[in-house]
């Protein structure tokens, strides 16, 4: 289903999502979303009536850049966090996440996204009106897109290491190999040397957990490891440090 089809659903999947979180969430939440319920829908509907196709895109990318910029900071860590969270608590056999939980955790990280933004997003994605959206879809659409000019610096790296040409390279060795006194932050010593390979750790570790990865790392695997963690870092002399060997 395209988007504009989507948007066109979504005003009445409001309706209901409001209605579900009226029912699930805190009382402060709660008289929030009582209070900005009807101005919302009767904004949805009239934007629906009135917008080109184009628009419609341009609306939902708006709603992802929103989602992108409270997620996509800090080397990947809020990301790795959020999408640790969001997989803990998704259903386990369905993969999917409600809007139910998907609020808990923004308010768990303290995202700062409104509870507008959030229903319009998740609407437009749960085109069935099942109040299930697939776990990997939302997070693929936060991480978004690595450029190709980054990718290539990504896949030189690999190649670099994997002399054996075999597709995968050792966790422990990648471990072993970064080096940390390179990273931006400790470069510019925004963090201390030991900060940056902490973090590292935890969020190489995390998306280790989060593809079932225990030995060894693949080269898709290794390109989607650094794609949040080039979300988060808009220099490109800033990315292309986190390189040296």
């Amino acid at each position: 289903m395209n988007i504009e089809n989507r948007l066109n659903d979504s005003t009445n999947n409001n309706i209901q999502l409001n209605s579900k979180l009226n029912s699930n969430v805190d009382i402060n939440v709660n008289n929030e979303l009582q209070n900005n319920q009807t101005s919302q829908i009767n904004q949805m509907t009239q934007m629906n009536r009135n917008t080109s196709s184009q628009e419609n895109k341009n609306y939902f990318q708006k709603l992802i850049n929103i989602f992108q910029s409270k997620i996509n900071v800090n080397n990947g860590i809020i990301y790795y966090t959020f999408a640790r969270e969001l997989k803990l608590i998704e259903d386990r056999n369905t993969k999917t996440t409600s809007i139910e939980n998907l609020l808990l955790v923004i308010q768990k990280l303290e995202l700062n996204i409104s509870q507008d933004d959030l229903i319009n997003f998740y609407s437009i994605l749960d085109y069935t009106q099942s109040n299930q959206v697939p776990t990997d879809e939302i997070l693929r659409l936060i991480k978004g897109e690595i450029s190709e000019q980054r990718k290539m610096l990504v896949v030189s790296k690999f190649i670099l290491i994997d002399k054996e040409k075999t597709g995968y390279l050792p966790i422990s060795l990648l471990k072993k190999l970064y080096n940390y006194k390179f990273h931006p932050d400790a470069f510019l010593q925004k963090k201390s040397e030991e900060q940056v390979y902490e973090e590292f750790l935890y969020t190489f570790d995390v998306c280790c957990e989060l593809n079932g990865l225990k030995d060894e790392i693949s080269f898709k695997d290794f390109i989607e490891y650094y794609t949040p963690i080039s979300a988060s870092i808009s220099n490109d002399n800033y990315f292309d440090l986190l390189f040296h060997i």
